[in-house]
């Protein structure tokens, strides 16, 4: 999983851009953000699934202050026996 910023839209609207027609060309972002909590929850439910993962570039987790967010989930994981593996791309 990559991501840059945890407050970026990730799901569509309901309903967007009901109206557009493809001579229209492309039609605007409608877009809902999702709630950072939302997005812990599912990092959290992920790791449950794996042993090992994989952390690459972690310099982006410090000034986007997700790495405190983070940091508790983290160590969840490795309280149950998970490994962290980290890299550069």
């Amino acid at each position: 999983m990559r991501t840059l910023d945890a407050q970026a839209p990730t799901t569509q609207a309901e309903g967007a851009v009901l109206a557009h027609e493809p001579w229209m060309g492309e039609p605007p972002a409608d877009f809902q953000k999702s709630d950072p909590d939302d997005w812990l929850r599912e990092v959290e439910a992920q790791l449950r699934d794996v042993a090992i993962l994989k952390l690459l570039d972690q310099e982006w987790l410090t000034p986007t202050g997700i790495n405190e967010q983070l940091e508790p989930v983290l160590t969840a994981f490795l309280a149950r026996g998970g490994h962290v593996e980290y890299a550069s791309s």
